[in-house]
């Protein structure tokens, strides 16, 4: 049972099964649903059905990878099948953490700095392309779900966010230092398209990348 406000960028995961009843008064909501099959082999989660539910939960990790679809879809882009599937197989490994940090496992430390090194060192050689959770994995020679805790309670950021905002922070550097076009920084940095790496930049800075690059201009 809930009986509370939404907020904006509240986050809500019903398994499937789950009976749900929603009663709203003097509302305008908008939102959006992601479906996900409940028998896609998502490693490191491998039953969403299992998970609690969650009502009203905040995570930028998710807000961002839905929010960034739902803008691609609203420009009349059509995603590839291999994003959709990894930017699905991130949200369901999110959602599984936050279903434990519900109920918090005691005893799950940190990676080592060597550990943490070679995927730093990963991220930096791969930057351009596209950067699995499963690899950032190998190269820390752990399982996934296992390298993903020990990695947000290391940097403070889960895997993806991490990624994320190293372009981000790479792309600030080359907006305000080069002049290279708006669609080439967002090839560079491993992003989908522009119009992706636009929406992220807004997300993350407040301002898209021609903003930022007229407050900043290149030789400033």
């Amino acid at each position: 049972m809930y009986d509370g406000k939404d907020r904006p960028g509240a986050l809500t995961f019903v398994p499937a099964g789950a009976e749900r009843f929603g009663f709203y008064r003097n509302v305008d909501l908008t939102y959006s649903a992601l479906w996900i099959d409940p028998d896609a082999q998502i490693s490191g989660c491998e039953s969403l059905g299992d998970l609690r539910i969650l009502v009203n939960k905040k995570d930028p990790v998710i807000a961002t990878l839905v929010g960034s679809l739902r803008d691609e879809m609203a420009l009349g882009h059509k995603p590839d099948t291999a994003y959709v599937e990894h930017l699905v197989a991130l949200v369901g490994l999110r959602v599984a953490i936050l279903n434990r940090e519900r109920n918090p496992v005691q005893g799950h430390g940190c990676l080592s700095r060597r550990a943490l090194g070679r995927v730093r060192d990963y991220i930096d050689a791969h930057m351009n392309s596209d950067i699995s959770l499963s690899a950032l994995a190998a190269v820390a020679d752990m399982a996934v779900d296992s390298f993903a805790r020990r990695f947000k309670a290391t940097t403070g950021l889960a895997p993806y966010a991490y990624v994320i905002e190293e372009r981000v922070w790479r792309a600030e550097t080359l907006l305000r230092e080069t002049g290279l076009s708006i669609s080439t920084i967002a090839f560079r940095l491993g992003f989908s398209s522009q119009s992706h790496f636009t929406t992220t930049f807004r997300r993350l800075r407040g301002m898209t990348p021609r903003v930022y690059r007229m407050h900043f201009p290149p030789g400033s």
